[in-house]
């Protein structure tokens, strides 16, 4: 999982860096400022992308606390452009697991009360979530 740096860090490493020879970090991590948020029942595919359950796309929840890896999650790209696949942790802190081609397709094992978010590499606009409350979850983008 990446480094969390302090906001003090994120604030002195550019200034600091060129003095002491080292560069900034290869990823910092996105937190999301998440005010409330409604939990998606999953039963769509697009775990609230399409705004039916109360939650449009750009309002996600963070990921629940579960031990164990015991569900599985299908993602199929079938955009013209890339897409990022990214775990929310239980802090809300976006974890970057893997990257789709267009038309390509990843498998991922997770838990119960995860939450997994598909942005645009491009442009880093979200296109869709999902929180993981089935055993077998699969998204297909668009």
């Amino acid at each position: 999982m990446p480094e969390r740096l302090s906001p003090a860090a994120l604030l002195l490493l550019p200034l600091l860096g060129p003095l002491l020879g080292c560069g900034e970090p290869a990823v910092i991590p996105n937190e999301l400022q998440l005010d409330s948020a409604a939990a998606s029942d999953g039963a769509d595919g697009t775990g609230g992308a399409d705004g039916t359950d109360g939650a449009g796309v750009d309002n996600w929840p963070c990921s629940a606390s579960s031990p164990g890896s015991t569900h599985s999650l299908h993602v199929q790209n079938n955009t013209a452009g890339a897409v990022s696949v990214i775990w929310v942790d239980t802090t809300c802190v976006e974890v970057p697991y893997a990257e789709l081609a267009p038309g390509g397709a990843h498998d991922q094992t997770t838990g119960l009360g995860h939450v997994w978010l598909f942005r645009d590499v491009a442009t880093q606009a979200p296109l869709a979530w999902i929180e993981m409350v089935e055993a077998y979850e699969e998204v297909t983008l668009p």
